[in-house]
C-alpha cells in the first residue's frame, strides 16, 4: 500500500503526484528540489510516484534516473542527457551511442558551415561544443515538432494528442545533484523546463545548504527528519508480518536510540538485524530439540532488548560514521579522502597548507581534473571547519590563534574499512588512493 512504500511522507507524495499530473495535463515543463538528511524518503518518495511512468513507451512522458555521483566527468553527463534530450525513437538509445549521436550532430553542422573553404572536421567534441549543440539542437526540434510555447503556466491548455520523440514530455531525476559534473548545462536545463516540455526534479542530502542548489528551481521541497513518533508508526507499519515478535517496549526502545539521527532506513535496519537475531536462535534451538519440542510464543523467541542492544551499537559507532560520508557533498567527499590519503603518506597529522597543496595537483591529474572542483585556500578552510562539526577530522588550533589558519594541524580517526565502505563505489576515490 501506499502508506507502507512513503511511510508518513504523504504531503510530499501529493505534491509530487498533483505538480506531475498537472505537468502531464497541460504538457508543460516544471522543476523542484528535494531536500534532507539521508534516509528521510527522498528518493523512495520520487521512485514510487514515478513507477506508473517508468519503461512505457506509449505514455505520455518520459523518465531518465541519473545518480551525479556515478559520472566520472562532464563530458559523460552531457552525452548522456542530450542523448535523451535528442532522440526521437521511443527506444531512448540508438545504435550508434550517445557519444555518435552527437558526433554526428556536431560534423552535419561543421559541414554546412565549412564545406565552402573545405575546413577539416575534428574527430572529437569539446564539452562546450556539446553543451552548445545540445542546446541548439533541443530548442530546433521541440520548436518544430510542438511549436512556439508561448502560453503561460496560468493558462489551461489541455493537450489531447498523443505526442511522440522529442515532443514527447520528458522528465530528469538528478539524485545527488550537489555532484552534477556540469552546472552550466544544468541551469541550461531548468531555463528550459520554464517554456518547454521538460520536468527536472534534483534530490540533495545537502539540506544544510540547499539555498546553493534551489536556485533557478520552481519549487523546494524539505524532507525534515522522522520524529520519534513517525519512527515507531514506520515500524508497525514496515515489520507487521513481524509483530508477534516485537513488543511495544522494544519499540519505543527502537525508536529512542534511532530517532536522533532522523533516518528511517537506520532505525529499520536496527529493527529488522534484531528480527535476525531472534529467527536464528529460534532456528538452532528447533534444530537441536526438534520443532514439536519448541513453543514458539514463549518470550525467549520474541525480540527482546538484548537482540537490539548490540546492533544499535554497532550501528552508530560504524555505520553512523558511514552514512555521515554518504551523506557529505561532493567537494567535501573529495577533500576528506585526500585528508585520508595525506594520513596515510605522512603517518602523523598534517597542517591545513598541506591539504590545500595536496589538493590543488588534481587540476593537473589526466583523469582527476574533469571530476574535482577547484576551491580556494579559504574554501578549503570552510570545508575543514564542516568535516570537524560532523566528527569526521580534527583541527588543532596554534596556541594563541583565535581563528583557523592554514598553519593548523589536522589529524582523523577513520578506518581504511570506512572510507572503503563510503566512498570506494567512486572512481575518483581509488586515482587519489593511488597518488604518490
Amino acid at each position: 500500500s501506499t502508506s507502507l512504500s512513503l511511510p508518513q511522507r504523504e504531503n510530499e507524495e501529493q505534491f509530487l503526484k498533483s505538480t506531475l499530473r498537472d505537468c502531464i495535463e497541460h504538457h508543460r515543463g516544471n522543476s523542484m528540489i528535494l531536500a534532507g538528511q539521508p534516509g528521510t524518503g527522498k528518493t523512495l518518495c520520487v521512485d514510487m510516484v514515478l513507477a506508473p511512468y517508468v519503461d512505457q513507451t506509449h505514455a505520455e512522458i518520459r523518465v531518465l534516473k541519473l545518480n551525479c555521483m556515478s559520472f566520472v566527468n562532464s563530458g559523460a553527463f552531457i552525452d548522456t542527457v542530450g542523448q535523451f534530450l535528442l532522440l526521437e525513437t521511443s527506444s531512448g538509445s540508438s545504435s550508434g551511442g550517445s557519444g555518435a549521436l552527437l558526433q554526428k550532430l556536431l560534423e552535419a553542422s561543421r559541414d554546412d558551415t565549412n564545406s565552402a573553404n573545405g575546413a577539416p572536421v575534428s574527430s572529437s567534441l569539446s564539452v562546450n561544443e556539446k553543451r552548445a549543440l545540445i542546446g541548439r539542437e533541443y530548442e530546433r526540434r521541440v520548436l518544430v515538432s510542438h511549436g512556439p510555447q508561448q502560453q503561460s503556466k496560468d493558462e489551461q491548455v489541455v493537450v489531447t494528442q498523443p505526442r511522440t520523440g522529442v515532443n514527447k514530455l520528458k522528465l530528469i531525476v538528478l539524485d545527488e545533484i550537489e555532484s552534477v559534473p556540469d552546472s552550466v548545462l544544468l541551469q541550461n536545463m531548468l531555463q528550459w523546463s520554464k517554456t518547454r516540455p521538460l520536468i527536472i526534479i534534483g534530490i540533495t542530502n545537502d539540506a544544510n545548504n540547499v539555498s546553493m542548489w534551489k536556485q533557478g528551481f520552481e519549487h523546494q521541497l524539505s524532507f525534515s527528519p522522522y520524529s520519534k513518533e513517525q519512527m515507531k508508526q514506520i515500524l508497525v507499519d514496515r515489520l507487521h508480518r513481524f509483530e508477534h515478535l516485537l513488543s511495544k517496549p522494544v519499540l519505543d526502545f527502537i525508536a529512542a536510540k534511532t530517532f536522533d539521527s532522523g533516518s528511517a532506513r537506520t532505525c529499520l535496519d536496527i529493527a529488522e538485524a534484531a528480527i535476525g537475531s531472534v529467527v536464528y536462535e529460534l532456528s538452532q534451538t528447533i534444530k537441536a530439540k526438534g520443532d514439536m519440542e519448541v513453543n514458539r510464543d514463549d518470550n525467549p523467541y520474541k525480540v527482546q532488548l538484548k537482540h537490539v542492544q548490540p546492533h544499535i551499537k554497532t550501528s552508530f559507532t560504524i555505520s553512523a560514521k558511514i552514512e555521515t560520508i554518504s551523506g557529505l557533498p561532493s567537494a567535501q567527499k573529495i577533500l576528506l579522502c585526500s585528508c585520508f590519503k595525506l594520513l596515510k603518506m605522512e603517518n602523523k597529522e598534517f597542517t591545513i597548507e598541506t591539504l590545500t597543496s595536496f589538493y590543488s595537483k588534481f587540476k593537473q591529474h589526466p583523469e582527476l581534473k574533469e571530476m574535482v572542483t577547484r576551491l580556494s585556500s579559504q574554501q578549503i578552510i570552510d570545508f575543514c571547519k564542516r568535516l570537524q562539526d560532523n566528527g569526521l577530522i580534527s583541527i588543532a588550533v596554534p596556541r594563541g590563534v583565535k581563528t583557523m589558519s592554514p598553519k593548523c594541524k589536522i589529524s582523523m580517526d577513520l578506518s581504511e574499512n570506512d572510507m572503503v565502505s563510503a566512498l570506494g563505489k567512486y572512481s575518483w576515490y581509488t586515482k587519489i588512493m593511488e597518488i604518490k
